[in-house]
């Protein structure tokens, strides 16, 4: 079964008026298909766990590189972000995707792609 692809949100670049500003939707974890994103190496993740009323509940959520993954722990009410993931080593060869896996809905990841 495919990955369900999350949505991506670019970030406004500066300019000679200011600081930009762009709103970004959250999206709740897919715990059947898991999770993906097209890699262009200029996105970054950020990861959140809403169950805030139950702080002692945490969740693992799996970033997959081409060879091995890294892990993130967070409890309720807890945010997390990567840094800028390049291409190399994280884009998929059997999708060219960026894979990320979380256990419960409770996780929700927001795509932000840098200018």
């Amino acid at each position: 079964m495919a990955r369900t692809t999350l949505s991506k949100t670019t970030l406004p670049g500066g300019s000679s008026s200011g600081v930009g500003f762009q709103e970004f939707t959250w999206t709740a974890a897919d715990i059947s298909n898991f999770n993906a994103f097209a890699s262009t190496g200029k996105e970054v993740l950020m990861i959140r766990n809403v169950n805030a009323a139950s702080p002692l509940v945490s969740y693992t959520v799996t970033l997959h590189k081409v060879a091995g993954r890294i892990e993130v722990t967070l409890a309720g009410g807890e945010y997390a972000c990567t840094g800028q993931i390049p291409m190399a080593g994280w884009k998929q060869t059997s999708d060219s995707n960026v894979w990320v896996d979380a256990p419960n809905a409770d996780i929700e990841f927001a795509v932000l792609v840098l200018p």
